[in-house]
């Protein structure tokens, strides 16, 4: 058979499909047969074959040494490959080989290193880039804003002076990375750069104008921004809806929904997402039901934005519907199911939501990982976890938070450990539930190697982080140094407020818990009147607890739990105002508990008050006699007195019911 340039060209056409690669090397023996590899043009058609279909195999660059005289194509291509299959150290030392780098060369690694996350290689490449291209700019930027660090994207944005950086695309992208900031200042100087500079303002310059001033909370810019778009897209209409109902304001959200002419899932799904950011379920199952009977259909963004904010009863029709409507494949709307079922204490339904999965994605496990480590579940959990195939940092965090909050801290920090041998990126949520555990050890020092693995890693100022630190400080003793970490903290929420004030106040600085409260700026929640009550113990304060649990319920709309009462009653009790507590727990609208009742016990024991102390014990042996703490506490009351006989009796109940008490444990660092 004669090999031509025909029969070549004849085969290279079949090389496409499962059987590319036997086509290829087919071709290659051709080539050689034929005597035309050594023609560039055949020798970079094989090349770009061998690079896309087989890139592991060491082929590709056996046949690129072989090339006598290589073109840009040659070199890039090979670049290309090794960038792709995850060689990103070779392609870099290909890359100083080339002695024809051109601006696509430039811009081929540039890119290839920012999408790997190998960031400063690709930013020094950049800077030694003889002639700055936009569309590599573009890339470094977008390659900091894809990775977490937007605030460097911008800071790279600033320092760059010259007149390509006016190109569209890169300033879409930089106010992308002020949307992920919260810089609507250095928003507002690219949209005058934008103005001044005569770039052509398209749709996606007024998208990316819209969503930053929306994210931002700046809505007047992003009206405006929305206004001069020459047609608005549904994307910026979308982001304008959203900011409008995070911020709370949500007429003004559904004024903007309705004059948009039949808009489509998309914009329902923003409406939908901010009623259930604010929390307004009844509103959000409304506005579900109202968009099917506009005849749109819910996609799975609209089931996962009402499920978040669903009761179970409302969960369970709309598992119904996600049923009828064939979306219950979806792994997002099965996860979203499983954790309104768990969230509402029906783990069961939520198991039954996970079993009858015809595959178990990765994000599906996890959530099931998360729903039985919240129901105390830990070895469950555990168990899902060694059977996963693949695991996420959301599979290890899942785990290691779940050992942390269920009082398994040495667990949490052994897996943590075996996290960090096995090479997983660790973020700021394992790095938090890391220094809990350490808390839950009273471990300063171990605390203190995890905080330096946050420094490491860029993670010293995540809020999280911060606020497990300041709590492992109150922990161990030391309120002084969580209140400087505290007070340098960039931005705090109310999780870093509660910490502060809870650590104050178990190391009993109930004024300083108080003082603190006085500079909130947030709503408080039942956390943080549970630290001030706990602080208000501690110190004997008595009318500051009492105008508290006022204020809870009459400014604030909060009604008090069990717990809340609790330390009312024992604020009394070390007061020495034990009839005023018994006349408390008679008015509370919550059923007492056994820690209630033997703290006003105490406390009537040691004022020799035995008459107010036998109706007591009478009921708390009558509301809580199976718990083995009950009678434990009134014998040592007891003996305390030189009740000896009561003390002895008690114990011998004790032992003739089988009451078990599990003994306790401590931790020294």
């Amino acid at each position: 058979m004669i090999v031509d340039a025909r029969h070549c060209f004849k085969l290279l056409q079949s090389c496409h499909g499962g059987q590319a690669l036997q086509q290829g090397k087919r071709l290659h023996l051709s080539l050689l047969k034929s005597g035309l590899l050594s023609s560039l043009y055949w020798a970079n058609r094989i090349l770009q074959i061998y690079t896309r279909f087989n890139p592991e195999d060491d082929a590709p660059d056996k046949l690129f040494e072989e090339i006598p005289l290589k073109n840009s194509f040659s070199w890039n291509t090979l670049i290309d490959s090794h960038l792709k299959s995850g060689r990103t150290e070779l392609s870099v030392q290909l890359f100083h080989r080339t002695p024809l780098k051109n601006t696509f060369s430039w811009n081929l690694i540039i890119s290839g290193l920012a999408k790997a996350n190998r960031l400063e290689t690709a930013h020094q490449l950049f800077e030694a880039m003889p002639e700055k291209d936009p569309v590599a700019f573009n890339c470094v930027l977008h390659g900091y804003i894809r990775h977490g660090r937007s605030r460097e994207a911008l800071r790279l944005y600033k320092r760059a002076k010259s007149r390509p950086w006016e190109d569209r695309f890169v300033l879409a992208t930089a106010l992308s990375a002020c949307a992920r900031s919260l810089d609507h200042r250095c928003g507002a100087q690219i949209h005058a750069r934008i103005l001044t500079s005569g770039v052509e303002f398209d749709a996606h310059l007024g998208s990316s104008l819209v969503d930053m001033y929306s994210k931002c909370g700046v809505m007047d810019g992003a009206r405006a921004s929305l206004e001069a778009m020459a047609e608005p897209d549904e994307f910026s209409v979308s982001s304008l809806v959203l900011g409008y109902a995070d911020r709370g304001r949500l007429e003004e959200a559904i004024r903007v929904f309705e004059r948009w002419y039949k808009p489509e899932a998309v914009l329902w799904n923003s409406l939908l997402n901010g009623y259930a950011g604010g929390g307004h379920g009844l509103e959000s199952m409304e506005l579900f039901r109202s968009m099917a009977r506009g005849g749109v259909a819910a996609d799975s963004s609209s089931f996962t934005a009402v499920l978040a904010v669903s009761s179970l009863l409302q969960g369970r029709q709309i598992h119904g519907r996600a049923i009828r409507s064939g979306l219950i494949e979806d792994v997002a709307v099965r996860t979203s199911l499983l954790g309104l079922y768990a969230k509402a204490g029906s783990l069961k339904e939520g198991l039954g939501v996970f079993e009858e999965a015809s595959s178990r994605d990765v994000m599906l496990v996890n959530a099931m990982i998360a729903a039985f480590a919240d129901d105390g579940r830990v070895d469950d959990a555990r168990g899902l976890f060694e059977g996963m195939t693949e695991r996420t940092g959301v599979s290890w965090n899942s785990m290691v938070v779940g050992y942390a909050k269920n009082g398994f801290p040495r667990e949490a920090l052994e897996l943590f450990s075996e996290m960090l041998r096995g090479g997983v990126s660790v973020d700021g949520v394992s790095l938090a539930a890391a220094v809990s555990a350490c808390a839950g050890v009273c471990s300063l020092r171990a605390g203190e190697q995890v905080f330096a693995l946050a420094v490491a890693v860029g993670l010293q100022s995540d809020g999280v982080v911060s606020t497990a630190l300041i709590d492992l400080h109150c922990k161990c003793g030391f309120p002084g140094a969580g209140r400087v970490l505290f007070e340098g903290m960039e931005s705090r929420d109310l999780a870093a407020w509660n910490a502060m004030l809870s650590g104050y106040a178990a190391n009993g600085l109930g004024l300083e818990a108080l003082n603190l409260f006085e500079k909130m700026r947030l709503r408080p929640d039942r956390v943080t009147f549970l630290a001030l009550l706990s602080g208000c113990c501690h110190c004997g304060l008595v009318e500051q607890g009492q105008r508290l649990l006022s204020a809870m319920e009459t400014d604030f709309e909060i009604a008090p739990a069990a717990e809340h009462y609790a330390c009312a009653v024992d604020l009394l009790v070390r007061a020495g105002k034990t009839e005023e507590a018994f006349m408390f727990i008679d008015a509370m609208p919550v059923k007492e508990d056994a820690v209630v009742l033997t703290s006003l016990l105490r406390g009537c024991r040691a004022q020799g008050q035995d008459s107010l102390a036998n109706q007591v014990a009478e009921r708390l042996i009558s509301l809580h006699g199976g718990e083995p703490g009950v009678y434990l506490q009134l014998s040592s009351l007891c003996a305390g007195r030189g009740l000896w006989d009561k003390s002895l009796n008690l114990r011998r109940v004790l032992k003739q019911r089988k009451i078990v008490k599990i003994p306790g444990t401590s931790w020294t660092d």
